[in-house]
């Protein structure tokens, strides 16, 4: 938070102050986003499959206890997309966060992230390559104008198997809202005793 204003008695010493507060609150557009409930597959729950591609939920290769989005590509060009929304549910100008954690257990190469916010078609963000490690991909999406429906793509460039995990698509909304914090004890003079020399 931030100071803004402050007050002062007779000697100099701060009696109330007034400060910014930041009320931040997430909107997440994506349920279930850790894959432990439900059925993922293509066709269901708003993930579509083309050109080689299927999906299916199932346990973290070495971590049993988690469950992960497998997404199985059969060569190149295979693709996974989301939708997540219609024209309506997408507001032009607002930020979208786009991030979820990733990983290839088998095969090759790596991914572009396509989306589909704006009039016009398809968006490259950008080809990733991919490892056995897990890796966090985040992307920042401010749609101009919208689509008549908001959709998210991976495009595979070879043949591989890829874990998903904490997948998301987020805005922030921000409030500030002032607060004014007393610094004085007892400014009602309900309690003790007041006279010259006396508590302050």
């Amino acid at each position: 938070f931030d100071t803004v204003g402050s007050w002062f008695d007779e000697s100099g010493a701060e009696i109330a102050a007034q400060t910014l507060v930041d009320d931040v609150t997430i909107h997440e557009l994506v349920e279930n986003g850790g894959f432990e409930n439900g059925s993922y597959q293509c066709g269901v729950n708003g993930w579509q499959c083309r050109g080689g591609a299927t999906l299916s939920v199932t346990a973290e290769a070495g971590n049993a206890d988690n469950k992960v989005l497998q997404a199985v590509a059969e060569g190149g060009g295979a693709q996974v997309n989301f939708y997540f929304g219609q024209a309506d549910q997408v507001t032009i100008g607002k930020t979208y966060t786009v991030s979820f954690d990733i990983r290839r257990v088998d095969g090759s190469g790596g991914l572009t992230l396509y989306t589909d916010l704006i009039e016009g078609g398809w968006e490259s963000h950008g080809w990733k390559n991919l490892s056995e490690s897990w890796t966090t991909l985040s992307y920042e999406l401010t749609p101009a104008s919208a689509s008549a429906w908001a959709q998210i793509g991976f495009q595979f460039d070879a043949a591989a198997t890829v874990e998903v995990d904490n997948f998301s698509i987020a805005w922030t909304e921000a409030k500030t809202q002032t607060v004014t914090v007393n610094l004085v004890e007892n400014g009602g003079f309900e309690n003790g005793s007041y006279q010259c020399g006396v508590n302050g």
